[in-house]
């Protein structure tokens, strides 16, 4: 009896050095995973897109490095990234694309695709996007077996999406926050550089508006650097609103915009020489801004 008890124990014994085994072997082959995508970081060309960003903050190298870095070290085997320009989405770099036209990846820029994208920046899979991107557009990216993407963006500014194909999105979990990183240091150099043309445009000098000339004294840097660090959205635009109208010498001036809360329908801000100007619904404002993006200006009748 004694020595069947013992064959029983030492039988359970066996079984759980066995499972243990497993779990080991299990833990050990997850954590080589993990490290899967540091390993293969080349340090020194990480530091290079840290110091780029930092002295030259050119968004064409800083975007050539990141992409480098996306094929070399995420795996992406396929890259298209597109970028927006008053109000439409265009193709500016794409990589081991072929058989396209440039057309297939064009589409105006929307609020909600804004709002489900200017989160955060780690990379989501892209059947999230469904119905928010159009379905020309999706179809195309899912018959290339783009399966991540992650935006650009700072702020409420959405600059530009990234669609990848990379096995290693859901095998290697570094995937997430090497990309993430990449994500912001790019959106770092957009930012900055859409404050540096912003601020460049200011000190031109005068031009012609309407026929006639207005003063050219541009704003000052100083003014434009306290908008920008102005944190309070309502305010900023109000502000920026009555800057530009006392420096063109615009007696008669109305502006639309979106505010932080897209739900809301876009807001009115007018000089006093016009008081029963009413705001426009969503419908009229998106028309609008489709106009805008393929003309200029237009003309109010």
């Amino acid at each position: 009896m004694g020595i069947e008890f013992q064959s029983v124990l030492i039988g359970l014994l066996i079984i759980a050095v066995v499972a243990l085994s497993i779990i080991l072997f299990v833990r050990i082959r997850s954590d080589k995973r993990k490290l899967a995508s540091i390993r293969q970081l080349d340090h020194t060309q990480f530091c290079e897109l840290l110091s780029t960003n930092s002295l030259d903050g050119s968004i064409q190298n800083v975007a050539g490095k990141v992409s480098d870095l996306l094929i070399t070290t995420c795996g992406c085997e396929s890259i298209i990234f597109v970028r927006k320009r008053r109000g439409l989405f265009e193709l500016n770099y794409y990589h081991n694309v072929k058989g396209f036209n440039r057309s297939d990846f064009k589409f105006l820029y929307s609020r909600d695709l804004a709002i489900a994208l200017c989160v955060d920046f780690h990379p989501r899979k892209i059947e999230e996007l469904n119905g928010l991107l159009p379905e020309k557009v999706f179809d195309e990216l899912s018959n290339r077996s783009i399966n991540i993407c992650f935006p650009i963006f700072w702020r409420d500014n959405l600059y530009g999406i990234y669609f990848v194909k990379s096995k290693m999105a859901e095998a290697d979990q570094s995937f997430g926050p090497l990309v993430s990183s990449l994500a912001q240091s790019l959106s770092a150099a957009y930012h900055v550089k859409w404050h540096e043309s912003k601020l460049e445009r200011s000190r031109r000098p005068g031009r012609q508006i309407a026929g006639n000339a207005y003063s050219n004294n541009s704003i000052e840097g100083k003014h434009i650097l306290h908008l920008v660090k102005n944190r309070n959205s309502q305010s900023i635009v109000r502000d920026i609103f009555h800057s530009v109208r006392a420096e063109t010498g615009l007696k008669h001036a109305a502006l639309f915009y979106e505010g932080k809360d897209h739900d809301l329908a876009p807001r009115l801000l007018h000089s006093d020489q016009i008081p029963t100007l009413s705001t426009i619904d969503q419908t009229q404002f998106d028309h609008l801004i489709k106009e805008l993006s393929q003309n200029k200006f237009i003309k109010i009748e």
